[in-house]
C-alpha cells in the first residue's frame, strides 16, 4: 500500500513558523545543550594531549650544468640539480632518517600518565634510563616507574611476545614469550637480568616539585620502529619557488625541533658525501695512472743523468735546442691525448661489458675532453638513472613509466658508446698525427752529432714523463680542492625553534565552534526525531495533512472533572472553546431547521462522550431545546458521566419494549434531556441499522431544537456508519497524541468509500499551556487569565 498522502505531505517544505514556536517551546533543551557541549569542548581543551607543528626551510639553490668544466669544483654528478622532487625523496630516504636518529638519542620514550591516557615527556622527564647497548633489551614494552620515595623507584613491566633488540648491532636478537619484571631499587641502580640491563638516574635539569605524585613509564624502541614513526614528515614547494618547506607534528617540541634540526643537517650532509665520493672516485683514476708512470719517470731520470756524467754533456747548441723544445711540445701534446684516450677506452669497456656505474662516472672534463656532445649525452644519462631511481623507491616494480625510461637508457647508452668510439677514433687520428711530426722533428734531430741525439733522446723520454706526470697531479690536486672546500648545495633558511611551535591539537576555536554548531543542531535532531517517531496527531497541521474536512473547534485540556464544563466552569478556557465549536457549527448548519449531529472518533478515549455531553449543554445554554443521545450500545458511558441509573434506553426502545416518552430524562437541572442506550443488546449493529432508529431520530425533530447522538467509534465497529446516514452532521473528535495519524487517514478514506458527509473535526485535550504552532490559547486568554495567570503576570499584578 503506498504510503499516506500526510507522510509525503510533510516532506514538502518547512514552516518556519512551527520551528520558531517548537524552539521557543524547548529552550530549555536547547540551552542545556549548549552549556553542556560548550563545557565538554572547554574541558577537552584543557585535558587533551597537546600537539604541535614546527617547521624549517631549505632553499634549494640552482646549480650548473654539472659538466662543464669550469664548474667542476662546486657541481656533482649524483642527482638530477633540476628537480625539487629529488630533494623530497632524498629527505625522506631511510639512510638519512636512519643517520639522523643514530645521532639523537631516542631510543627510549618517556611517558606520564594523565587523565585521560598517556603523553610524551622527552624534555621533562624526572628521570634519565642509561642502558647497556651491547645487552639486549625488550623493545616496545611498558615499563612504569613509580616514586617510593626521593631516590626510592619501583619499576615494573609485563609482556607476552617480547621481542629483544641489540642497540649495539641494530639488529634482534629473538622473542621472549612471557616477560615480568617488578623490582625496587634506588636511583643510579643498575637493573638487570638475561633479558635486560639498564640504570634510571635523576635528571637534574628538570625541576618538578611534585614528581613523586605522578606515575611514569617508559620504552625502549628499536631502529625500525623509531624509522617508521618519524617518516611522518611533511615536505612542501610553493609554486615558482624553490625554498622548501619541511614540518612535522609530535606532542614534545624540543624532541620535534631536535630532529627536524638534525635531519636537515644530515641531509646537507648527504649532498657533501655524494659531491665528495665523485671527488674520491676521480683521485682514484689518477692515482691509478701516476702508478704506472713513477717507474718510468724515475729510469728515465736515472738515465739523463747517468749520460750526463759519462759523456760530460750539460746543455745542447741552439738549433738542437729548438727541435728539442718542439718535440717536447708535441710529447706533451700525446701525453695528454694518451691520457684521454684511456679514460674513452675506461668508458668503452664499461658500456660493451655493461657495468656503467652512473654513481662513479668520472667527468669528461676533468681529464681536459672538452667534447659538448659527449658531455651532454653523460648528463642526460645521469638523469634518466637518476629519475628510474627515485620511481623504483616510490612506485611499484612493473611500472609502465620505468619502462619506458629503461628503454631511454638503453638508447642513450647506445648513442653514447657510437660518441666514444666516434672521439676515439679521432683521438687515434689525432696521435698518428703527432707522430707524424715527431718523425718530423726526430729526422732533424738525427742529422745532429750522436752524443747530443742520445742527450736529446734522454731528455725528451724523461720530459714526457714528467709532463705526463704533472699533468696528472695537477689533476689530482684539483680534486683535492674539490673535496677539501665542499660545501651543501642547499642552504637552511630556518631552523625549527621549538619556543615557536604551533598547537594544532586541539584547535580550540574549532572545538568551540563545532561545540556551539552540535550545541544547536543535536536539539534540533532530537526533536526532528521526537516527531518523525511519534505517529500520532500533535497539531492541527497534522490533522490538515490527512482530510481537507474542516477544524471546527480546539477543545483544550479540562482539570475539572465535573460534567458538563460549560456549567461547572463557565468562565474557563474549556468553556469558552465549547462556545466557539457551538458559533462554528452555526456557520456550518446555517438556516437549517433542527440539525442532527452525530459525535464519534476513530477510535476509544478520545473523548467523544465528553466532547457530545459538553456540546449539548452549550446549545442548551442558549435556550435550544437539546436532547443527547447515546447510540454506543456496546460500551455506554453517558448515564455514569452524568451520575444517571437508568434501566430503560435506546436498546429497549429499538426492539420494541418502550416509547419515546419512556426513555427520555431530563439532565443538569433540566437544562436538555438524555436518552440513555439501555442494557447491552447481542446484535448492536443491527439494532443500530433497523427503521426503528430512523423512526426514532423523526419523532426527535419535532419535539427538539438540535438533536445530538454519540456513536460507538467509527474507526472500530460499523454501528457509527450507520448512524452517521441518519444524522446530518458528524462531528469526528480527535485527541491531541492519543489519535494514531495512520488511523485517521485510513478511517477518511473508509468514510470516503461508505459517501459520510459533512464531516467536520473537533480536535481535543490539547494543552493549555502549549506555546507551539499557532498559540491556541491566546483568544480565549480574557476567559482564562480569569481563573489563572501566568507566573508573569502574578509579578505584574
Amino acid at each position: 500500500m503506498d504510503a499516506p498522502n500526510y507522510l509525503l505531505e510533510e516532506e514538502e517544505g518547512i514552516d518556519l513558523r512551527k520551528w520558531f514556536y517548537r524552539i521557543v517551546d524547548n529552550w530549555v533543551l536547547f540551552v542545556m545543550c549548549l552549556v553542556l557541549s560548550v563545557l565538554f569542548a572547554v574541558v577537552y581543551n584543557i585535558m587533551a594531549v597537546k600537539e604541535y607543528e614546527l617547521a624549517t626551510r631549505v632553499l634549494i639553490k640552482e646549480n650548473t650544468n654539472p659538466l662543464d668544466k669550469a664548474n667542476l669544483v662546486n657541481v656533482s654528478l649524483y642527482s638530477d640539480p633540476y628537480r625539487l622532487e629529488n630533494e623530497i625523496g632524498i629527505i625522506n630516504s631511510t639512510s638519512v632518517i636512519k643517520q639522523t636518529l643514530l645521532d639523537l638519542d631516542f631510543f627510549v620514550e618517556y611517558y606520564r600518565k594523565r587523565i585521560p591516557g598517556t603523553e610524551e615527556i622527552y624534555s621533562n622527564s624526572p628521570f634519565v634510563v642509561n642502558f647497556d647497548s651491547i645487552h639486549p633489551q625488550p623493545v616496545n614494552v611498558e615499563f612504569v616507574l613509580e616514586y617510593l620515595a626521593d631516590s626510592i623507584i619501583m619499576v615494573s613491566a609485563k609482556g607476552e611476545q617480547a621481542t629483544l633488540y641489540n642497540f649495539k648491532k641494530n639488529q634482534f636478537e629473538g622473542v621472549i614469550g612471557s616477560f615480568t619484571v617488578s623490582d625496587t631499587i634506588k636511583l643510579g641502580d643498575t637493573l638487570k637480568n638475561m633479558y635486560m640491563k639498564f640504570t634510571v638516574e635523576s635528571n637534574l635539569t628538570v625541576n618538578d616539585d611534585n614528581y613523586r605524585n605522578r606515575a611514569y613509564s617508559f620504552y625502549f624502541r628499536s631502529l625500525p620502529f623509531l624509522v617508521q614513526k618519524f617518516r611522518s614528515i611533511n615536505v612542501e614547494i610553493p609554486k615558482s619557488s624553490s625554498i622548501m618547506k619541511v614540518s612535522m607534528k609530535h606532542t614534545d617540541a624540543v624532541k620535534a625541533a631536535r630532529y627536524l634540526n638534525s635531519l636537515m643537517q644530515n641531509y646537507l650532509s648527504k649532498g657533501i658525501e655524494r659531491e665528495n665520493l665523485i671527488a674520491q672516485r676521480t683521485i682514484d683514476f689518477i692515482d691509478s695512472q701516476l702508478l704506472t708512470l713513477v717507474d718510468s719517470l724515475q729510469y728515465s731520470e736515472k738515465k739523463l743523468e747517468d749520460f750526463r756524467s759519462e759523456h760530460k754533456l750539460v746543455d745542447i747548441d741552439y738549433q738542437a735546442q729548438q727541435a728539442y723544445t718542439r718535440q717536447n711540445e708535441l710529447d706533451r701534446q700525446k701525453s695528454e691525448l694518451t691520457v684521454q684516450k684511456k679514460y674513452l677506452e675506461y668508458l668503452e669497456k664499461s658500456l660493451k661489458a655493461n657495468s656503467l656505474n652512473v654513481n662513479e662516472l668520472i667527468a669528461p672534463s676533468t681529464l681536459g675532453i672538452s667534447d659538448a656532445v659527449l658531455n651532454n649525452l653523460i648528463l642526460e644519462l645521469v638523469g634518466l638513472y637518476n629519475e628510474r631511481t627515485e620511481l623504483t623507491l616510490n612506485t611499484r616494480k612493473n611500472n609502465p613509466y620505468i619502462t619506458s625510461i629503461d628503454t631511454r637508457i638503453e638508447s642513450l647508452k647506445a648513442k653514447l658508446s657510437e660518441t666514444v668510439s666516434n672521439i676515439y677514433d679521432a683521438t687515434n687520428i689525432s696521435l698518428n698525427e703527432l707522430d707524424v711530426q715527431v718523425s718530423d722533428v726526430s729526422a732533424r734531430l738525427s742529422k745532429l752529432p750522436k752524443s747530443q741525439r742520445e742527450l736529446l733522446n734522454f731528455q725528451r723520454k724523461f720530459q714526457l714523463n714528467d709532463e705526463l706526470y704533472t699533468y696528472l697531479l695537477t689533476r689530482r690536486s684539483e680534486m683535492q680542492i674539490k673535496k677539501a672546500s665542499n660545501l651543501p648545495s642547499n642552504e637552511i633558511l630556518e631552523f625549527a625553534d621549538a619556543g615557536e611551535a604551533l598547537l594544532v591539537h586541539p584547535n580550540k576555536k574549532m572545538n568551540l565552534l563545532i561545540a556551539l554548531l552540535f550545541g544547536a543542531i543535536f536539539p534540533f535532531a532530537i526533536i526532528y526525531l521526537r516527531i518523525s517517531l511519534n505517529f500520532k496527531v500533535q497539531s492541527p497541521d497534522d490533522i490538515k495533512l490527512i482530510t481537507k474536512s474542516p477544524i471546527v473547534g480546539t477543545i483544550f485540556e479540562n482539570d475539572n472533572l465535573e460534567l458538563p464544563v460549560v456549567v461547572s466552569a463557565p468562565n474557563s478556557i474549556v468553556a469558552e472553546s465549547f462556545r466557539i465549536l457551538r458559533a462554528n457549527m452555526q456557520f456550518v448548519t446555517g438556516a437549517q431547521k433542527t440539525p442532527v449531529f452525530v459525535v464519534s472518533s476513530a477510535m476509544k478515549g478520545e473523548g467523544k462522550s465528553y466532547t457530545a455531553i459538553n456540546f449539548a449543554a452549550v446549545y442548551a445554554s442558549y435556550n435550544k431545546k437539546v436532547c443527547l443521545v447515546d447510540l454506543d450500545l456496546r460500551r455506554p458511558r453517558l448515564a455514569e458521566y452524568l451520575a444517571l441509573e437508568t434501566n430503560t434506553g435506546m436498546s429497549n426502545y429499538l426492539i420494541g419494549q418502550a416509547v419515546v416518552d419512556d426513555i427520555i430524562t431530563p439532565v443538569c437541572n433540566k437544562l436538555f434531556d438524555f436518552i440513555a442506550s439501555g442494557p447491552i443488546p447481542p446484535n448492536p449493529s443491527e439494532l443500530a441499522a433497523s427503521e426503528r432508529l430512523e423512526e426514532l431520530v423523526a419523532e426527535l425533530k419535532k419535539r427538539y431544537d438540535v438533536i445530538v447522538l454519540d456513536s460507538p467509534p467509527i474507526g472500530m465497529v460499523s454501528d457509527a456508519m450507520f448512524i452517521s446516514k441518519i444524522a446530518g452532521y458528524m462531528l469526528l473528535v480527535v485527541r491531541h497524541n492519543v489519535t494514531h495519524k495512520q488511523l485517521l487517514s485510513y478511517l477518511f478514506e473508509d468514510m470516503e468509500r461508505n459517501q459520510v458527509k459533512k464531516i467536520s473535526i473537533v480536535y481535543n485535550d490539547v494543552p493549555a499551556s502549549k506555546k507551539g504552532y499557532y498559540r491556541y490559547g491566546s483568544r480565549y486568554g480574557y476567559y482564562y487569565n480569569k481563573e489563572q495567570k501566568s507566573f508573569l503576570g502574578r509579578l505584574m499584578g
